[in-house]
């Protein structure tokens, strides 16, 4: 019951995103997946570019209709990682209360298995302060397999903006890569000894 372990019954949460662009578009998106017979919650991340476009509400009014400037959309960027860690940290606390979609899986995955995976995500928002987000998630096996494909994580949230946009890109989360190993050799190791 942990990282390492393979699941079909999970759930997923959208908790915060940055994105937009004109015409090429991009961002990165902050999930919870959560799964009872893995006994897991986890925060992962995807990061994709693609195709659509957005606008800043808050920024277009700011400036009297003019676009918000590109070198801040920049700082945002160079920031976010601090945003994720915050936002994190506050939707741990608060997960009990959150909405959760469940994912129809294809194949069984654990959170280890979907660290750095292609993925796609496709979604349109209307947001003036509060609004709602229709949003579908795929996570890549294979060209022709996927640990889940156009999945809903359809939600309501705080945020400004009006964007659509398709992007391909990848799946993280903080435990993967060489921390994942350790923990799968290390339950490996607690596994053997037990037999």
């Amino acid at each position: 019951m942990s990282y390492v372990t393979k699941a079909s019954d999970w759930e997923v949460c959208c908790i915060a995103s940055l994105a937009g662009g004109e015409v090429i578009a991009g961002g990165s998106f902050l999930f919870f997946f959560q799964s009872k017979s893995a006994g897991l919650l986890m925060n992962c991340r995807y990061h994709g570019a693609g195709i659509g476009g957005g606008l800043d509400l808050g920024q277009l009014a700011k400036q009297g209709g003019k676009l918000a400037k590109t070198d801040k959309l920049a700082k945002l960027l160079q920031t976010y990682p601090k945003l994720e860690k915050g936002f994190a940290v506050l939707a741990y606390g608060a997960a009990a209360f959150l909405s959760f979609s469940p994912i129809e899986t294809e194949t069984p995955f654990s959170m280890n298995d979907l660290h750095n995976t292609m993925g796609r995500l496709t979604f349109g928002s209307l947001a003036p302060g509060y609004g709602y987000t229709i949003m579908y998630i795929t996570a890549m096996t294979g060209p022709f397999s996927n640990y889940f494909a156009s999945q809903p994580a359809h939600g309501w949230g705080f945020g400004f903006g009006l964007a659509g946009m398709t992007t391909v890109g990848m799946w993280f989360n903080r435990e993967g890569g060489q921390a994942g190993q350790a923990i799968e050799t290390y339950e490996r190791t607690l596994q053997t000894a037990a037999r």
